[in-house]
């Protein structure tokens, strides 16, 4: 299981799309950059299966997210998440860095946004111009207190500003992580109630991979985008024995009617009970068959991971 600092965000509605088709059709031997790096530059950017706005969405990505470019094609970028997904995003939502303007938005001090919604501004008082929408996780440079805002530059520069009660020092943020099994439980229950959306993995909408994946994230902690994948990580534990030794925290697995291809997660939160994205939205299942609220597909419960183990 691979730790890191939240010095980028992974995971919204129509204001985060990943911007319209290009119209002007270029080849691939006028791609502007074809290899290097990138960051996110909306509040939430859809990474898509293939070159199109209509295609698929795989997965997403926050805005302040170092991504690996790999390829371009009429208008949209083959990019690589830090977690190892790749997919394609649109031009218009991402900027594109070398080496040393890396170097700079790395070694940048940073604001974390700790709000589920917010805007940016284009002064610092509300009521003066949007700028762009903001959602939990985005990452900022961070500059100088303006009262109740704070000055703030986006991945391209752009000067905004943003209410101080929505947004949080980075560092000081990595230093209050709790990494307990209760302290992912509690971040989980946060998100009862919002909705499931397939491939989306923000504060705006999951699906069940997704919502795992944020919830971990939160607390500094990269998961595989998939459950299948997320399913070959951390320490296996048994739960043949009344799920007895599962603990909160800890992800359980289910299997379609294919034995053993796992297409389902959720996080456990103790009383055999689990916290997941179901069909609908995040919500507590039992896995016990005499609960009021067992989960129909209980009886495909296939493996439990845990993800935080005493190296943590």
């Amino acid at each position: 299981m691979k730790r890191l600092l939240i010095i980028f965000a992974l995971a919204g509605f129509a204001l985060a799309c990943t911007g319209c088709k290009n119209n002007v059709e270029e080849t691939a031997s006028q791609q502007p950059q074809s290899s290097g790096f990138a960051v996110s530059l909306l509040s939430v950017v859809n990474h898509h299966e293939e070159p199109d706005v209509d295609k698929e969405i795989g997965c997403q990505s926050l805005m302040g997210t170092v991504l690996s470019v790999l390829d371009y094609l009429n208008g949209w970028y083959k990019v690589e998440t830090p977690e190892g997904y790749v997919a394609w995003v649109s031009s218009e939502a991402i900027v594109l860095k070398d080496s040393d303007q890396l170097a700079e938005w790395n070694d940048s001090p940073k604001l974390i946004v700790t709000a589920i919604s917010d805007v940016l501004y284009s002064e610092p008082y509300l009521g003066s111009d949007i700028i762009c929408d903001i959602t939990l996780g985005d990452v900022l440079v961070k500059g100088e207190k303006n009262g109740e805002f704070c000055t703030c530059f986006l991945p391209n520069g752009k000067t905004a500003y943003v209410q101080q009660k929505n947004v949080m020092d980075l560092d000081a943020y990595n230093e209050s992580i709790i990494t307990t099994g209760d302290s992912v439980v509690a971040i989980a229950m946060q998100f009862l109630g919002f909705p499931y959306v397939w491939g989306w993995n923000c504060a705006k909408g999951m699906d069940c991979s997704g919502f795992t994946q944020f919830v971990y994230h939160l607390h500094g902690l990269a998961l595989p985008r998939n459950s299948s994948a997320q399913a070959r990580t951390g320490e296996e534990i048994s739960i043949e024995d009344n799920l007895e030794l599962l603990l909160p925290g800890d992800l359980v697995f289910f299997c379609n009617t294919t034995p053993g291809r796992v297409n389902h997660v959720g996080i456990y939160i103790g009383n055999g009970e689990f916290i997941h994205c179901g069909t609908s939205c995040v919500k507590i299942n039992s896995l016990y068959k005499d609960a009021v609220n067992l989960y129909p597909k209980a009886d495909n419960l296939y493996c439990a991971r845990r993800i935080i183990t005493a190296e943590w």
